[in-house]
Protein backbone atom coordinates (compact mmCIF):
# COMPACT_ATOMS: atom_id res chain seq x y z
CA UNK A 1 0.00 0.00 0.00
CA UNK A 2 1.11 3.50 -0.82
CA UNK A 3 -0.32 6.70 0.44
CA UNK A 4 0.50 9.83 -0.86
CA UNK A 5 1.68 12.64 2.10
CA UNK A 6 -1.38 14.86 1.50
CA UNK A 7 -4.27 13.10 3.53
CA UNK A 8 -1.50 13.39 7.00
CA UNK A 9 -0.65 16.38 8.72
CA UNK A 10 3.32 17.66 8.77
CA UNK A 11 3.99 16.40 12.56
CA UNK A 12 3.01 12.86 11.72
CA UNK A 13 5.57 12.74 8.28
CA UNK A 14 8.00 14.30 10.31
CA UNK A 15 7.28 11.46 13.02
CA UNK A 16 7.94 8.62 10.33
CA UNK A 17 10.73 10.11 9.00
CA UNK A 18 12.50 9.90 13.00
CA UNK A 19 10.85 6.18 13.30
CA UNK A 20 12.70 5.74 9.62
CA UNK A 21 16.17 6.78 11.55
CA UNK A 22 15.58 4.78 14.34
CA UNK A 23 15.57 1.22 11.76
CA UNK A 24 18.45 3.15 9.84
CA UNK A 25 20.25 3.08 13.22
CA UNK A 26 19.46 -0.68 13.63
CA UNK A 27 20.58 -1.93 9.92
CA UNK A 28 23.79 -0.11 10.82
CA UNK A 29 24.24 -1.49 14.45
CA UNK A 30 23.59 -5.02 12.22
CA UNK A 31 25.62 -4.45 9.81
CA UNK A 32 24.54 -6.93 6.96
CA UNK A 33 26.89 -5.46 4.46
CA UNK A 34 29.79 -7.68 5.88
CA UNK A 35 28.19 -11.08 4.77
CA UNK A 36 27.46 -9.24 1.40
CA UNK A 37 30.91 -8.23 0.78
CA UNK A 38 32.15 -12.13 1.81
CA UNK A 39 29.47 -13.65 -0.23
CA UNK A 40 29.38 -12.75 -4.09
CA UNK A 41 26.26 -15.53 -4.93
CA UNK A 42 24.55 -13.08 -1.87
CA UNK A 43 25.60 -10.37 -3.55
CA UNK A 44 23.80 -11.20 -7.07
CA UNK A 45 20.71 -12.58 -4.77
CA UNK A 46 20.45 -9.61 -3.11
CA UNK A 47 20.65 -7.25 -6.02
CA UNK A 48 18.16 -9.72 -8.05
CA UNK A 49 15.64 -9.55 -5.31
CA UNK A 50 15.95 -5.46 -5.37
CA UNK A 51 15.45 -5.43 -8.86
CA UNK A 52 12.45 -7.77 -8.66
CA UNK A 53 11.14 -5.67 -5.72
CA UNK A 54 10.81 -2.87 -7.26
CA UNK A 55 9.45 -3.90 -10.09
CA UNK A 56 6.62 -5.80 -8.36
CA UNK A 57 6.36 -2.34 -6.13
CA UNK A 58 5.46 -0.28 -9.68
CA UNK A 59 2.54 -2.55 -10.46
CA UNK A 60 -0.09 -1.17 -8.74
CA UNK A 61 -3.08 -0.08 -8.82
CA UNK A 62 -4.28 3.37 -8.34
CA UNK A 63 -7.44 3.87 -6.67
CA UNK A 64 -7.40 7.75 -7.67
CA UNK A 65 -7.66 8.88 -4.40
CA UNK A 66 -4.05 8.89 -3.51
CA UNK A 67 -4.05 5.37 -2.24
CA UNK A 68 -2.09 2.60 -4.24
CA UNK A 69 -1.80 -0.96 -3.51
CA UNK A 70 0.32 -3.56 -4.80
CA UNK A 71 1.96 -6.72 -3.99
CA UNK A 72 4.67 -6.83 -0.90
CA UNK A 73 6.95 -9.88 -1.55
CA UNK A 74 8.36 -8.75 1.80
CA UNK A 75 7.81 -12.06 3.59
CA UNK A 76 10.24 -13.54 0.49
CA UNK A 77 12.47 -11.62 1.02
CA UNK A 78 12.63 -11.56 5.02
CA UNK A 79 12.85 -15.07 5.22
CA UNK A 80 15.57 -15.68 2.35
CA UNK A 81 17.96 -12.88 3.86
CA UNK A 82 16.90 -11.89 7.25
CA UNK A 83 15.05 -9.00 8.62
CA UNK A 84 18.60 -6.36 7.96
CA UNK A 85 18.82 -7.18 4.13
CA UNK A 86 14.96 -6.90 3.98
CA UNK A 87 14.76 -3.53 5.14
CA UNK A 88 17.75 -2.38 2.86
CA UNK A 89 15.86 -3.91 0.20
CA UNK A 90 12.24 -2.42 0.82
CA UNK A 91 14.11 1.30 1.46
CA UNK A 92 15.61 0.30 -2.17
CA UNK A 93 11.68 -0.64 -3.65
CA UNK A 94 10.80 2.82 -2.39
CA UNK A 95 13.63 4.96 -3.34
CA UNK A 96 12.28 3.30 -7.07
CA UNK A 97 9.27 4.72 -6.18
CA UNK A 98 10.45 8.00 -5.96
CA UNK A 99 12.88 7.91 -8.97
CA UNK A 100 9.70 6.79 -11.30
CA UNK A 101 7.80 9.44 -9.54
CA UNK A 102 4.89 7.42 -7.99
CA UNK A 103 5.50 8.25 -4.46
CA UNK A 104 6.81 11.62 -3.21
CA UNK A 105 9.93 12.35 -1.17
CA UNK A 106 7.96 13.93 1.85
CA UNK A 107 5.93 10.55 2.37
CA UNK A 108 8.76 7.99 1.79
CA UNK A 109 9.60 7.47 5.14
CA UNK A 110 5.80 6.72 5.85
CA UNK A 111 5.57 4.19 2.93
CA UNK A 112 8.61 2.96 3.68
CA UNK A 113 7.58 1.94 7.36
CA UNK A 114 4.18 0.83 6.29
CA UNK A 115 5.12 -1.34 2.87
CA UNK A 116 8.61 -1.99 4.09
CA UNK A 117 8.80 -2.12 7.91
CA UNK A 118 5.85 -3.37 9.24
CA UNK A 119 5.55 -6.45 6.68
CA UNK A 120 9.52 -7.09 7.84
CA UNK A 121 8.75 -7.24 11.49
CA UNK A 122 5.03 -8.87 11.64
CA UNK A 123 7.07 -11.47 9.62
CA UNK A 124 10.10 -12.11 11.98
CA UNK A 125 8.22 -12.20 15.32
CA UNK A 126 6.16 -14.59 13.68
CA UNK A 127 8.79 -16.82 12.33
CA UNK A 128 10.45 -16.53 16.22
CA UNK A 129 7.61 -18.10 17.48
CA UNK A 130 7.03 -20.84 15.19
CA UNK A 131 11.00 -21.66 15.71
CA UNK A 132 9.97 -21.54 19.41
CA UNK A 133 8.40 -24.94 19.20
CA UNK A 134 11.39 -26.51 17.44
CA UNK A 135 9.60 -28.32 14.62
CA UNK A 136 11.24 -30.72 12.37
CA UNK A 137 8.63 -30.77 9.82
CA UNK A 138 9.06 -28.55 6.76
CA UNK A 139 5.50 -28.12 5.86
CA UNK A 140 5.03 -26.31 9.53
CA UNK A 141 8.19 -23.56 8.28
CA UNK A 142 6.39 -23.50 4.71
CA UNK A 143 2.53 -22.77 5.52
CA UNK A 144 3.23 -21.78 8.86
CA UNK A 145 5.91 -19.02 8.06
CA UNK A 146 5.35 -18.79 4.42
CA UNK A 147 2.05 -18.37 4.23
CA UNK A 148 0.28 -17.40 7.27
CA UNK A 149 3.52 -14.90 8.17
CA UNK A 150 2.51 -13.10 4.29
CA UNK A 151 -1.62 -13.14 6.01
CA UNK A 152 -0.49 -11.48 9.25
CA UNK A 153 1.65 -8.84 7.69
CA UNK A 154 -0.69 -8.24 5.14
CA UNK A 155 -3.25 -7.50 7.10
CA UNK A 156 -0.84 -5.97 9.37
CA UNK A 157 -0.50 -3.50 6.82
CA UNK A 158 -4.07 -2.59 5.78
CA UNK A 159 -5.39 -1.99 8.54
CA UNK A 160 -2.46 0.59 9.63
CA UNK A 161 -3.10 1.84 6.23
CA UNK A 162 -6.54 2.27 6.92
CA UNK A 163 -6.17 3.94 10.44
CA UNK A 164 -3.94 6.23 9.50
CA UNK A 165 -6.16 7.51 6.94
CA UNK A 166 -9.10 7.44 9.80
CA UNK A 167 -6.77 9.42 11.71
CA UNK A 168 -5.18 11.52 9.29
CA UNK A 169 -8.87 13.33 8.82
CA UNK A 170 -8.18 14.56 5.20
CA UNK A 171 -9.18 11.58 3.86
CA UNK A 172 -13.24 11.23 2.62
CA UNK A 173 -14.04 7.94 3.06
CA UNK A 174 -16.75 7.18 0.42
CA UNK A 175 -19.36 4.07 -0.51
CA UNK A 176 -16.68 3.10 -2.68
CA UNK A 177 -13.73 3.27 -0.30
CA UNK A 178 -15.74 0.97 1.77
CA UNK A 179 -16.17 -1.20 -0.89
CA UNK A 180 -12.73 -1.36 -1.32
CA UNK A 181 -11.49 -2.21 2.34
CA UNK A 182 -14.71 -4.94 2.17
CA UNK A 183 -12.16 -6.52 -1.17
CA UNK A 184 -8.85 -6.73 0.77
CA UNK A 185 -9.35 -10.27 1.06
CA UNK A 186 -9.12 -10.64 -2.26
CA UNK A 187 -5.98 -9.07 -2.66
CA UNK A 188 -4.36 -10.71 0.29
CA UNK A 189 -4.78 -14.72 0.08
CA UNK A 190 -3.80 -14.51 -3.72
CA UNK A 191 -0.40 -12.84 -1.98
CA UNK A 192 -0.06 -15.02 0.81
CA UNK A 193 -0.64 -17.85 -1.86
CA UNK A 194 2.19 -16.52 -3.78
CA UNK A 195 5.14 -16.17 -1.29
CA UNK A 196 4.03 -20.03 0.04
CA UNK A 197 4.65 -20.68 -3.10
CA UNK A 198 8.06 -19.24 -3.25
CA UNK A 199 9.07 -20.12 0.28
CA UNK A 200 8.43 -23.74 -0.98
CA UNK A 201 10.14 -23.82 -4.28
CA UNK A 202 13.80 -22.20 -2.47
CA UNK A 203 13.27 -24.15 0.80
CA UNK A 204 13.26 -27.41 -1.53
CA UNK A 205 15.10 -26.55 -4.73
CA UNK A 206 17.88 -24.00 -3.19
CA UNK A 207 17.36 -24.60 0.58
CA UNK A 208 20.80 -22.58 1.32
CA UNK A 209 19.16 -19.01 -0.38
CA UNK A 210 16.78 -19.24 2.55
CA UNK A 211 18.69 -18.04 5.29
CA UNK A 212 16.48 -18.86 8.10
CA UNK A 213 15.71 -22.36 7.04
CA UNK A 214 17.83 -25.21 8.22
CA UNK A 215 18.02 -27.56 5.94
CA UNK A 216 20.07 -30.09 8.20
CA UNK A 217 17.56 -29.86 10.97
CA UNK A 218 14.14 -30.44 8.32
CA UNK A 219 15.62 -33.01 5.90
CA UNK A 220 18.47 -35.14 8.22
CA UNK A 221 17.99 -38.37 7.95
CA UNK A 222 16.37 -40.52 10.54
CA UNK A 223 18.69 -42.54 13.26
CA UNK A 224 18.39 -46.84 12.59
CA UNK A 225 15.97 -48.78 14.28
CA UNK A 226 17.90 -50.77 16.65
CA UNK A 227 15.38 -53.28 18.25
CA UNK A 228 18.24 -55.08 20.57
CA UNK A 229 21.31 -52.68 21.53
CA UNK A 230 22.89 -55.47 24.02
CA UNK A 231 23.88 -58.58 22.66
CA UNK A 232 24.45 -60.13 26.36
CA UNK A 233 20.90 -59.87 26.71
CA UNK A 234 19.96 -62.31 23.94
CA UNK A 235 18.60 -65.77 24.51
CA UNK A 236 20.52 -68.85 23.32
CA UNK A 237 17.77 -69.51 20.87
CA UNK A 238 18.29 -66.35 19.17
CA UNK A 239 22.21 -66.35 19.58
CA UNK A 240 23.52 -67.01 15.71
CA UNK A 241 27.07 -67.05 16.61
CA UNK A 242 26.47 -69.79 19.39
CA UNK A 243 24.42 -72.15 17.10
CA UNK A 244 27.58 -72.02 14.93
CA UNK A 245 29.85 -72.66 17.19
CA UNK A 246 28.33 -75.34 18.76
CA UNK A 247 27.75 -76.87 15.00
CA UNK A 248 31.38 -76.48 14.10
CA UNK A 249 32.58 -78.08 16.88
CA UNK A 250 30.44 -81.09 16.61
CA UNK A 251 32.00 -81.54 12.97
CA UNK A 252 35.61 -81.28 13.73
CA UNK A 253 35.20 -84.50 15.96
CA UNK A 254 33.22 -86.73 13.25
CA UNK A 255 31.76 -84.93 10.57
CA UNK A 256 30.49 -88.04 9.29
CA UNK A 257 29.12 -89.74 12.68
CA UNK A 258 25.17 -88.49 11.98
CA UNK A 259 25.43 -90.85 8.23
CA UNK A 260 27.26 -94.15 9.44
CA UNK A 261 25.48 -97.54 10.65
CA UNK A 262 25.67 -98.99 13.66
CA UNK A 263 28.58 -101.13 14.66
CA UNK A 264 25.76 -103.87 15.17
CA UNK A 265 24.89 -103.70 11.38
CA UNK A 266 28.69 -104.93 10.69
CA UNK A 267 28.52 -107.41 13.10
CA UNK A 268 25.14 -109.04 11.44
CA UNK A 269 26.46 -108.88 7.64
CA UNK A 270 29.89 -110.50 8.86
CA UNK A 271 28.07 -113.55 10.80
CA UNK A 272 25.66 -113.89 7.54
CA UNK A 273 28.23 -114.81 5.28
CA UNK A 274 30.20 -117.05 7.47
CA UNK A 275 26.44 -118.87 7.52
CA UNK A 276 26.98 -118.87 3.53
CA UNK A 277 30.25 -119.97 3.32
Amino acid sequence: MNLTGNFFPLGLLWFTDLLMILVAVLVWRNKPWKVLVGDTGLQHRFLAACLALTLIWLINIDLSLGVAIHFLGMTTITLMFGWSLALMAAFVAQLGFVLFGVDQLDSIALNFLLSGALPVLVTWRWHRFIESFHSNNPFIFIMGTGFVGCLLGCLAVSGVGVGLLLLGGQFEFGRETWEYVAFLPLFIIPEAVINGMFISGFSILHPQWVVTFDDERFFKAPPPNEMILDEESLPDSMDLDKHETQSNSEEDVDPDAAYRPPASWKKSDAHKQDKDK
